[in-house]
């Protein structure tokens, strides 16, 4: 078990923005239908009723954005203290064989083309005195 120790509130806050703002947009869209829609009227909030169609595609999602920026950097921020209470949130990591597979590789690869260059420690004299 590995355990997330700190949060940099600005990231947290920068990803709650867009995950925010792709709420706030299918929550426009659907509010846009609702609002068009001459069945469901007297459900909306009347202050919705005098935004205009733009108004409401461009204020919700944006609204939404604002919100979620402000709601992760606070988040980030209360997290960074209460961990030092309760160590953090703990997580298993698993590796991928697939990506170990390409760093392998992608390690070979560099190895080879270092094969040209001195070798800088004991070690790779070693290996190169074997191979």
């Amino acid at each position: 078990m590995q355990q997330i120790k700190k949060i940099n509130p600005l990231s947290l806050g920068y990803n709650l923005a867009l995950i925010y703002l792709v709420f706030g947009i299918l929550f426009s869209i659907f509010l846009l239908i609702l609002k068009n829609s001459s069945n469901f009227i007297s459900s909306i909030n009347p202050t919705v009723l005098t935004l205009t169609n733009s108004q409401v595609f461009l204020l919700y999602p944006l609204g939404y954005a604002i919100g979620g920026f402000i709601t992760g950097y606070i988040i980030g921020f209360i997290y960074n203290y209460i961990v030092k209470i309760t160590g953090g949130i703990s997580i298993e990591l698993t590796e991928d064989k697939k990506l170990n597979r390409n760093s392998d590789s992608r390690q070979e690869t560099m190895s080879n083309s270092s094969s040209d260059s001195k070798p800088n420690s004991d070690e790779e004299k070693n290996e190169r005195k074997k191979e």
